[in-house]
């Protein structure tokens, strides 16, 4: 009997573990009223912002914004916090160390998509490549809550490359720096994860800096090159008037460079498509320049090379020049049905 039993009892044995490993797998437990409260939470804050935004739209902004987010979502979150762990507390249970990282991941996630929006309302397209970033930056932090790898201070690096580097660079710049970072950065934090000793070694203090710098200066020196190849397209020729590039047909071959001073009217000429409508007829909008901009001409020509004031020499075929900022219809009993539309011409960028 006694050598019958003791098969069953390491059976028995092997199943309680087999049991304690899955439930340790598998502790994570959302609670009811989480998704009550971030479910009704998310519902009355979006209806919010979206009365703010159409009612009172001249006391909202970036600010506004960012504190009426945090103090909403930072309210459920600790709220959310001391429910669960008093239910865990009333059945004698503890928070699960991956549950903890997990909220960690929930927290990271809702403060990526609160940053992009942000990013969106005053980058526009410019976000485009920061985004990439952030989210690379963001999978290794999550990859780190789980791994033995030092991979949680490079994915902080890639998040700070993606917060400051629209405020340094134009979208030229971000292509650029968006090449170096995945062609050169992550190759490079993959070998230097695997380093186990020396100055490449990845766990040392000083390896993210290296990193960081490795992984932006060869973007950032291709980007000065390539401001040097556009500073070869603008002729050395004294920039003149339109007025007078109109008056001298002699001006009007060869390179010129025409200003267009403060004060400037330039017509935009506005047509509609679409297959609920007839094409329309082309009206013009006059823009009033409260700037002044330089053009480059070729034989009478466009070149595509403008610059704003005293600034840097920009291609304006590589750049979204035009956006719809707002678009607001309406029908009322006076006017009938109406659209208004603000168009954002040549956005603010460095």
């Amino acid at each position: 009997m006694s050598n019958q039993s003791k098969p069953a009892r390491a059976s028995r044995q092997l199943e309680s573990i087999h049991a304690m490993l899955s439930s340790g797998h598998q502790s994570i437990r959302i609670e009811k009223h989480t998704f009550f409260y971030w479910g009704i939470a998310g519902g009355l804050l979006t209806a919010l912002l979206e009365f703010l935004y159409r009612n009172v739209a001249m006391l909202m902004n970036t600010t506004i914004y960012v504190l009426l987010c945090a103090s909403i979502l930072g309210t459920i979150g600790y709220l959310d916090y001391r429910k669960t762990r008093n239910i865990r507390r009333s059945q004698d249970e503890s928070l699960s160390f991956i549950q903890v990282r997990m909220t960690r991941i929930w927290w990271l996630l809702i403060g990526a998509a609160i940053a992009f929006n942000v990013g969106l309302g005053i980058y526009g397209g410019n976000i485009a490549f920061s985004m990439w970033f952030i989210l690379i930056g963001l999978a290794i932090i999550i990859q780190s809550f789980f791994s033995t790898q030092p991979l949680m201070p490079f994915g902080i690096a890639l998040i700070v490359i993606g917060a400051i580097s629209p405020l340094c660079l134009p979208y030229t710049g971000l292509s650029w720096l968006a090449v170096s970072v995945f062609g050169v950065g992550i190759p490079l934090l993959g070998f230097m994860l695997y380093q186990t000793s020396g100055l490449w070694q990845a766990d040392k203090p000083y390896a993210v800096i290296i990193w960081f710098v490795l992984a932006i200066a060869p973007g950032y020196a291709a980007y000065q090159a390539d401001l040097l190849s556009r500073q070869a397209k603008v002729p050395t020729v004294t920039a003149i008037s339109l007025a007078e590039y109109q008056a001298n047909a002699a001006l009007q071959q060869g390179s010129q460079i025409i200003r267009l001073p403060i004060g400037t009217i330039v017509p935009l000429k506005l047509s509609a498509k679409g297959s609920l409508i007839d094409d329309s007829i082309s009206i013009e909008l006059p823009l009033k320049l409260n700037k002044s901009i330089e053009v480059v001409l070729e034989n009478g020509k466009l070149n595509g090379m403008y610059r704003v004031g005293q600034g840097e020499w920009s291609n304006i075929s590589r750049r979204k020049i035009l956006r719809i900022n707002d678009l607001f219809i309406d029908i009322n009993a006076k006017k009938g049905l109406n659209m208004d539309t603000q168009l954002g011409i040549l956005p603010t960028q460095k």
